[in-house]
């Protein structure tokens, strides 16, 4: 992949027991780590017994970088104090800081993470504060947790919030996941090898245009002198979304998808796209098709986060359902 190459648009959906667990009392967790403090890890050759650690560069710049560390519960406790304590420099010994990519499926509802989560961190450290992203990370079904507190207490946190994290990875193994693949610091679109190759049936996914219409700027016959729309906001049908705003009104998104794989889906795993419904908490509606017409249409209910959650997984979805079979 070239070096200024911009990223597939969506992620594949994978299956939890994939992404967070090596055996059933091994455990992975995926750390958000900033650009520097990924230059800082790099230029050490930090080894901590008992854990496997895996910095997942991408070949262009990055808003962040995943750093994969695997171990048992105890050990991953201890071991993540360690590597916090030696990727960030400026933060005071005394107090500790660290965000983790976590499944919203793992964390669960509001409710069952204040009454799991946070009650049971408070009572192994007081001081130490967690607090669970209002929005995902983009185009991803994780969100990020923070943990935050003095260093004596930092470790007794983490190994709570550790440990409910296993048991839940037990429970919901094959629930899916789309993992958070940082975005290049440029954006989707933003890549210079991107400037001159954009059609004009091309959509950009912005916080004032969540669902890819196509703006006017693109399929404009005339000239533009902002002709990514920078500068505009997007008219579309669907609701406007600022960044970490959720928006807690019931739409509906229409999504199309080839009749025959939309067949091909629904035979393989009749009861699939009942599953995702459950775990974006959404509505999935199949309208009668119509037998002159190819495509096959979904109608999607549920909040914009939730309806935007669905339509990534159904996106891999279906992409992995299409792929040449080995």
């Amino acid at each position: 992949m070239a070096a200024n190459q911009a990223p597939t648009k969506y992620q594949h959906a994978l299956d939890v027991k994939d992404v967070y667990s090596l055996s059933s009392e091994k455990l992975v967790v995926r750390i958000l780590l900033s650009a520097d403090q990924a230059r800082v890890w790099q230029s050490k050759t930090v080894s901590i017994e008992g854990l496997e650690t895996t910095l997942h560069l991408q070949p262009f710049p990055t808003t962040h970088v995943i750093l994969q560390v695997s171990g048992d519960v105890d050990q991953l406790a201890q071991g993540l104090v360690e590597i916090v304590k030696g990727i960030d420099k400026t933060q005071n010994s005394q107090s500790l800081c660290i965000s983790l990519a976590i499944s919203t499926i793992l964390l669960g509802s509001t409710t069952f993470y204040s009454q799991n989560f946070v009650p049971k961190s408070h009572s192994a450290a007081p001081n130490v504060s967690i607090k669970r992203s209002v929005s995902y990370l983009p185009r991803s079904t994780e969100r990020a947790l923070t943990v935050c507190g003095p260093a004596e207490e930092f470790s007794k946190s983490l190994e709570q919030i550790l440990k409910l994290l296993q048991e839940r990875t037990a429970a919901l193994e094959t629930s899916r996941v789309v993992p958070y693949v940082p975005e290049p610091v440029y954006g989707l679109y933003g890549s210079p090898a991107t400037f001159q190759s954009i059609p004009a049936s091309s959509t950009l996914l912005t916080p004032n245009n969540p669902y890819g219409i196509a703006p006017a700027s693109l399929i404009s016959a005339t000239a533009n002198p902002d002709p990514l729309g920078a500068s505009q906001v997007i008219q579309h049908p669907g609701p406007s979304i600022p960044p970490n705003t959720v928006s807690q009104r019931v739409i509906t998104q229409q999504f199309s998808v080839p009749k025959a794989l939309a067949q091909s889906v629904l035979s393989r795993s009749p009861t699939k796209l009942q599953e995702v419904a459950q775990d974006c908490n959404t509505q999935i509606e199949l309208p009668q098709a119509d037998a002159q017409n190819d495509e096959q249409i979904l109608l999607i209910s549920g909040s914009a986060e939730a309806v935007q959650m669905t339509l990534v997984s159904l996106y891999a979805l279906f992409d992995s359902q299409n792929q040449p079979q080995q």
